[in-house]
């Protein structure tokens, strides 16, 4: 941190349509060299883990199976790294199927949350410029302590 500023950036790597393996290494890859220029929140576009046109290949359980172990091994490989991460990736809860981000930190995924209704892109936007924003307030929950702890 420098003056109070945090470095942000927005990545997007060339994914392979189904190629998990690949658009992992991708990952890898751009975290790695944000991590040289100290940043310390990377987003990564949406299903950047399938790639965004897989169409029939996202009710394969291969594919999702791929997606959850190529983030399980991005969790792995970032345990040293001091920079929050956004990754999409499609996520399937019983016979649903979610376009979604994990939101990752050290090691540890923080959440996984849906794109639709999410207030992700209103977010980047209040940060951007591009909207203004009057009121409204960011939910932080310090470590041990429980949400509903801080609702009042």
């Amino acid at each position: 941190m420098k003056d109070g500023f945090i470095r942000v950036a927005a990545a997007t790597p060339a994914v392979k349509v189904a190629d998990c393996v690949y658009n992992k290494e991708q990952i890898l890859a751009y975290i790695q060299r944000a991590q040289e220029q100290q940043v310390k929140v990377l987003v990564f576009p949406e299903l950047c883990l399938t790639g965004y046109t897989c169409g029939d290949l996202f009710l394969q359980d291969a594919l999702i199976g791929a997606a959850e172990q190529a983030l399980l091994e991005i969790v792995e490989q970032t345990r040293e790294i001091e920079m929050l991460l956004m990754i999409g990736l499609p996520v399937r809860k019983g016979t649903a199927l979610y376009d979604c981000a994990a939101v990752l930190y050290e090691g540890e995924i923080l959440g996984i949350a849906g794109i639709a209704g999410s207030g992700q892109k209103e977010l980047l936007e209040a940060i951007s410029g591009l909207q203004k924003v009057s009121s409204g307030s960011i939910l932080y929950t310090p470590e041990g302590a429980e949400p509903s702890e801080l609702v009042g």
